[in-house]
């Protein structure tokens, strides 16, 4: 289900509509008073919240790989899609949501953000992938940079990148008890990503969000983590 949450009363969070999408929803993008949400393997949706007591599926599509990881940037939405890469979808109507362009990144593509033209991939054991997206129908990977840990989540504010990250044994099982942190990139450069720093959150890094110089972080059972960026 796709929950809308009254927040008016942060001490008191309602959920005030839902919408079943028959579907294991995994990260939402809100702009304006449209929802992008990935789907894993039930793909992409875009839902009309415009209501928030009775939200309403506007559209969707079938992207060819595990929809985990959404961001938003004008008309183009950027699903991170698994072992597919990135695929960036033309959502200048929402009720139609059409493939634009696809890049296939090196590693497994779980989460992205994007800055200018330039978007962010947290690609599994191949690190920070960034893909050049000047030209939506032709991306262009530009480099992968390593990372300590496997990202997960990938949150930009001007020029700092904030990455989740777990340590990886395999392509498919994660080590719980190593390398779970959150590692801060510095993007003055945006084409070539500079570690400054990565705190160690002692618990499950799942996703990480910025607001101004504080990061949140969605830790698992050790619940949210509030990191000073500055």
């Amino acid at each position: 289900y796709l929950k809308c949450i009254d927040v008016s009363d942060p001490s008191n969070p309602t959920v005030v509509g839902s919408l079943d999408l028959s579907a294991q929803l995994e990260d939402i993008s809100v702009v304006g008073t449209t929802a992008y949400i990935t789907a894993q393997t039930d793909g992409f949706f875009a839902a009309d919240v415009t209501d928030p007591t009775a939200p309403a599926l506007l559209g969707s599509i079938d992207t060819s790989g595990s929809a985990l990881g959404v961001a938003v940037d004008g008309t183009v939405a950027f699903v991170a899609d698994g072992w597919s890469g990135l695929q960036l979808v033309d959502v200048s109507d929402p009720t139609s949501p059409a493939l634009l362009g696809l890049s296939t990144t090196p590693g497994y593509a779980r989460d992205v953000d994007v800055e200018g033209t330039v978007a962010y991939v947290g690609d599994g054991t191949s690190g920070l992938t960034l893909v050049d997206v000047g030209d939506p129908s032709n991306p262009t990977i530009l480099m992968s940079v390593a990372t300590d840990g496997d990202p997960v989540g990938v949150a930009i504010t001007g020029s700092i990148a904030a990455v989740a990250e777990r340590g990886v044994t395999s392509k498919w099982s994660f080590d719980f008890t190593s390398r779970s942190g959150v590692e801060i990139f510095d993007l003055s450069t945006p084409t070539a990503p500079l570690s400054m720093a990565r705190f160690d959150t002692h618990g499950f890094a799942f996703q990480t969000a910025v607001s101004g110089t504080i990061g949140f972080v969605a830790n698992g059972s050790e619940g949210l983590r509030v990191v000073d960026l500055s």
